[in-house]
């Protein structure tokens, strides 16, 4: 019987996709085999299950690495049929001890999936890196339009680093010229493939039998698609719409949806063919689910930019040549991103059936009072505002009215939805809330030809926000002073480099932290609020991300300066939560997971436009949220004060201790910024706080000892099993890279013992993260000398997730 295990792992010794997933139907088989009763029928049911799949394998496995990950749908059946097999088995297997391990396998498959998702990705990139020609002579017509196609998904569906958006456009718009060069090899119709619908029926796999969703006219299950989550959208009754789902599968009905090229509208994919006796219509997963449910989850969030996010895709629609009318904008078909940004969706409702299907609370009343009467562009502005009044309120229209014919008798009368209380509206940010309600208003209209057009309401949101923003185009920061109360007073509770944290109450919310802007050894009549202090804090305010702390806003107490609010995180910072846990109860597993948020927030602040820098990333500016999530703080705070001092961004860093976590190239002459390239060698440095949970150089008392050391291109050695520190005595690596004798060190101040012995924590008690070689070359490649050699942030959050799935959770 062994032989099986043998034939099965010679079979897929060679596959480029899955392996890992591969791997543990190998660990199932030697378990299930290693002592079983070789005579009972279930077990030769197994058996003859993998020999039957065993040739399948061998050949997915002589694929090139190309085609390897176009075919990765069948090497994904096949290994997926063979874990089901085993698990078959294993349900009905007398012996605890094989159940047991391989439930244990079953939950440890779904890890493997996720790796082999990233693995499949890279291998994509890494064949349109290096010889992407030859790669492409080995593909026939079907698959050259299966690889456009499939880069095509991967632009719409997936984020990626702009060197890897840049390395799928480039290839999509060379297509023409590889035909031209290799005599045709390049399919003449592969220009055009925009124009079909892509079937995807063999690429979507592991489709949950379950749905997650559903509407009036379709039903939504999760599935994967090269590697990656997406939604499936089919309708219900399948039997009622067979006749059309037959015509769309086909090519015989206009598919609109494939051709939207928006940012906050829903994307398709393609359609999965023999879907439950239909189609199912495929399009990116959206993890914050519906509008909604994320609102309930994001109280805080800033509502006008959804409202704007809204506007802004429909006002897309309705500008199209003819123009998409919508027709269902409600609730449920209002998605938001990964990135908090709101998405319309609900356009499979529409393919399958056309004409008006909306939740009574959001029609216009024209089709109240006449349900015959087409969906128009001015149904969809009504719609629209009744959306945005859920937004601003968390009630839907007429909430006060629990019968579906008293809405009817209320829209027939014209009757409209109360204006909100302007305390609730100035919790929400619209403290200047007149124009916006005019304007919902105005979009419900009882005579259509009354309500603005999609451009004029896009038009007049962005007037509100500008005008929120204040003539300086910086103001678009919350006051909270009259909505905050000290009940403990107004002590200060911490303080870090650049500001004191004190806590407060915050009407509506709960308690909240309010830092202000100090600087040590420079007196509080100096400071002063900003235009910079008003920009940063008004980026701060825009940022969503799950990896970001979240911005309240600002206030004013009395006999303080100008605060910034965000909620308190009773956790406290990464160093101190993780010497807080009792050792063996956090795995590296988890660990990294920590790290990987932090490098995933920080690449978030790098991604927008500009940049956003940190500035000052180190262990005390990052918290850890209740559910044990990395939050980044006190991002811009360097360059706040910076402006608030005028001195010097690289001296006042030098001066609060920090050098410790800066780039070697802020130590040379005063004007030098911080970049993107010297938060990273920061996050380096956060990477060994999490393995020694000690700070960096802990054998050197003096910041100007740590300054010429760094400055000399010294890096932190390797630490050893035995030490939270060094192994060597000093802190060093002995290999250094020397500079110039002609640049100038500039002068700092020595660190105190106090100082000193604050910074150095004693560390026998906590749980840090193991420091294998994979993550110590991390560490290496974010602290290399020239700026411009060092990983991005996302580079680094994508190395430290495929250890972090490579590990046994």
């Amino acid at each position: 019987m062994n032989d099986i295990v043998s034939d099965y792992s010679q079979a897929v010794s060679g596959l480029k996709v899955h392996k890992r997933a591969a791997d543990n139907v190998k660990e199932q088989l030697s378990t299930i085999l290693g002592d079983a009763d070789y005579s009972a029928h279930r077990l030769h049911v197994l058996l003859n299950a993998v020999s039957t799949k065993i040739p399948e394998l061998q050949r997915l496995s002589n694929l090139s690495p190309l085609k390897a990950y176009l075919y990765q749908g069948e090497t994904s059946h096949v290994l997926d049929s063979l874990f089901d097999a085993c698990w078959t088995y294993a349900l009905e297997c007398h012996d605890e001890h094989v159940r047991e391990d391989i439930l244990e396998q079953r939950q440890i498959y779904e890890s493997d999936r996720k790796a082999d998702g990233v693995s499949l990705r890279r291998l994509l990139r890494d064949c349109l890196r290096t010889n992407v020609d030859k790669h492409i002579l080995e593909l026939d017509d079907s698959e050259v339009n299966a690889l456009l196609g499939a880069i095509q998904t991967e632009v719409k569906a997936a984020e990626q680093t702009p060197d890897t958006a840049r390395l799928y456009q480039q290839f999509l718009s060379r297509r023409n010229d590889i035909d031209n060069e290799y005599g045709g090899q390049m399919p003449r119709n592969s220009g055009d493939l925009s124009k079909t619908l892509q079937d995807l029926t063999e690429k979507v796999v592991r489709v949950n039998k379950e749905e997650f969703s559903w509407g009036a006219i379709c039903s939504f299950y999760s599935a994967e698609l090269y590697g990656k989550r997406v939604a499936l959208a089919t309708p219900k009754p399948w039997r009622t719409y067979k006749i059309r789902m037959d015509a769309i599968a086909a090519g015989q009905v206009k598919v609109r949806w494939k051709d939207f090229d928006h940012p906050n509208v829903l994307p398709l994919l393609g359609i999965v063919k023999n879907f439950q006796d239909g189609i199912a219509l495929v399009s990116p997963w959206m993890s914050n689910g519906a509008i909604d449910y994320y609102l309930r989850d994001n109280p805080t969030v800033d509502r006008l930019k959804l409202i704007i996010d809204i506007a802004s895709g429909l006002n897309y629609l309705h500008s199209l040549n003819p123009p998409y009318v919508h027709g269902i904008i409600n609730l449920g078909c209002t998605l938001v991103d990964n990135e908090g940004n709101a998405v319309i969706g609900g356009f499979a409702s529409a393919i399958f059936e056309e004409g008006l299907s909306t939740s009574l609370r959001y029609l216009a009343p024209e089709h109240v009072k006449k349900e015959e009467t087409l969906p128009s562009m001015a149904s969809d502005v009504y719609s629209f505002a009744r959306v945005a009044l859920y937004i601003v309120t968390d009630n839907k229209p007429f909430s006060e009215i629990h019968n579906s014919g008293d809405v009817i008798r209320a829209i027939l009368y014209k009757q409209r939805p109360s204006r909100p209380p302007q305390r609730l509206l100035s919790q929400r940010g619209l403290e200047d809330s007149d124009k916006l309600w005019a304007l919902l208003v105005h979009c419900w209209s009882d005579d259509p030809d009354l309500r603005p057009s999609m451009a004029t309401v896009l038009r007049i949101l962005e007037d509100i926000r500008q005008g929120q923003m204040g003539p300086s185009s910086l103001m678009d920061v919350r006051d909270l002073t009259r909505m905050l109360s000290f009940p403990e007073g107004v002590n200060v509770r911490a303080s870090g480099s650049f500001g004191d944290v004190r806590t407060g109450q915050l009407d509506g919310f709960g308690k909240v932290a309010l830092k202000t802007i100090t600087v040590r050894g420079v007196g509080r009549g100096n400071l002063r609020t900003t235009k910079r202090f008003f920009r940063e804090a008004s980026i701060w305010n825009s940022l969503r991300h799950p990896n970001i702390l979240p911005f309240l806003g600002t206030a004013d107490p009395p006999g303080l300066a100008t605060c910034l609010v965000s909620p308190w995180i009773e956790n406290g910072n990464l160093v101190d939560y993780l010497r807080s846990i009792p050792p063996g109860t956090l795995s590296d597993y988890n660990a990294l997971y920590i790290a990987y948020g932090i490098a995933n927030g920080l690449d978030y602040l790098h991604k927008q436009n500009p940049p956003v820098i940190h500035g000052d990333l180190r262990g005390a500016n990052i918290l850890i949220s209740p559910e044990g999530n990395p939050l980044l703080c006190d991002f811009g705070l360097a360059v706040i004060v910076e402006d608030l001092t005028h001195i010097p961004l690289s001296n006042t860093l030098q001066n609060t201790g920090n050098p410790r976590w800066m780039a070697p190239e802020l130590f040379v002459g005063e004007g030098t910024l911080v970049s993107v390239n010297s938060d990273v060698w920061a996050l380096g440095m956060v990477l060994l706080e999490i393995t020694t949970l000690d700070i960096p150089y802990r054998d050197i008392r003096s910041s100007t000892q740590v300054i010429l050391e760094v400055y000399k291109g010294i890096t932190p050695s390797r630490p050893t099993s035995n030490s939270s520190s060094s192994s060597s005595t000093n802190g060093f690596s002995s290999n250094a890279i020397m500079t110039s004798d002609n640049a100038t060190i500039p002068s700092v101040r020595h660190q105190s013992d106090q100082e000193f012995g604050q910074m150095q924590a004693q560390v026998q008690n906590g749980v840090s993260l193991r420091l294998t070689d994979e993550l110590w070359a991390v560490m290496l490649r974010c602290w290399a000398r020239e700026s411009h050699a060092r990983p991005s942030a996302g580079e680094v959050a994508n190395e430290l997730e495929r250890i972090r799935l490579g590990m046994t959770v």
